[in-house]
């Protein structure tokens, strides 16, 4: 198997993930193979802080830096319309992230793992689940260890230093509307908070 160097395996806070480099349609193609899903499914983009996600989109003053902060300790994705990508980083999220959606799916995780990704690849990082299509996502580091070994050996293998379980609920995703309110796309965990938190359709 060709190494790609720029695909990986790590712990988020809901599952583990399997991504790499946005700006790579050999890595968004690989992943596509290894979870046996269609090309023409869109992927989420993956920040390790918030000023970077700022630096990618021409963010409503009510996204505020304290509002996403908030928003993304309750295992959440944003969708935010394509619109907002910042015309200089247009060809930084290519369209087979997004696909035939008017939106991009954003996630953000402070994690020191992440960052060193983010750092490696000079960008977010494409993210999706690790899991075969039609299996629950994983949520074990010995689980997650057997994938790379079973589907993925040429990813490389990232781990936080206390292998600490996930919550092993896939993410809310929550969609940025035109009137500034939210569509919840998938409930998650903190339906509640969130309900609080965000102005609802």
């Amino acid at each position: 198997m060709k190494e790609i160097n720029t695909l990986f395996i790590y712990p988020t806070d809901t599952v583990w993930g399997i991504g790499g480099d946005c700006k790579s349609f050999e890595v968004y193609k690989r992943i596509s193979e290894i979870k046996k899903r269609s090309l023409d499914v869109p992927i989420s983009i993956l920040f390790s802080n918030i000023k970077e996600i700022r630096q990618y989109f021409s963010l409503p003053n009510h996204l505020s830096p304290s509002f996403l902060e908030e928003f993304f300790k309750l295992e959440t994705t944003i969708g935010l319309p394509l619109k907002l990508i910042r015309p200089e980083k247009k060809n930084s999220i290519p369209p087979w992230i997004y696909s035939s959606s008017s939106w991009v799916g954003v996630r953000c995780l402070d994690y020191p793992w992440i960052n060193n990704l983010t750092q490696l690849v000079n960008g977010p990082i494409l993210t999706t689940s690790l899991n075969l299509r039609g299996l629950p996502p994983i949520t074990s580091y010995n689980e997650a260890a057997q994938f790379h070994k079973d589907f993925a050996p040429e990813a490389k293998f990232v781990s936080s230093q206390d292998k600490t379980p996930l919550s092993g609920t896939p993410s809310s995703i929550y969609v940025l509307q035109e009137n500034e309110t939210f569509r919840i796309l998938r409930p998650g965990r903190y339906q509640e908070e969130l309900e609080k938190l965000l102005p609802l359709q």
